[in-house]
């Protein structure tokens, strides 16, 4: 019969993809609100930084997700 090891995960891995995660929310919350004060042909600042803050929080997100997997005690 084939043996299952689980090994634990580190909490402050879990922590900082809990917190990528609600940056991520963040950026989009911004984008929409960006996306409603724009005028036309020109983005409002709002917009620019919650795409910003988005592909940073996605980076970060992913990053963690390799570092789950790759670091676990």
């Amino acid at each position: 019969m084939a043996e299952t090891t689980v090994q634990m995960t580190r909490k402050s891995i879990k922590f900082q993809q809990g917190l990528a995660f609600l940056t991520l929310v963040f950026g989009v919350v911004l984008i929409v609100m960006g996306a409603s004060e724009q005028e036309p042909g020109k983005p409002s600042q709002s917009m620019i930084n919650g795409i910003l803050t988005s592909v940073a929080a996605c980076v970060w997100l992913v990053g963690m997700r390799l570092a789950k997997w790759w670091l676990h005690d």
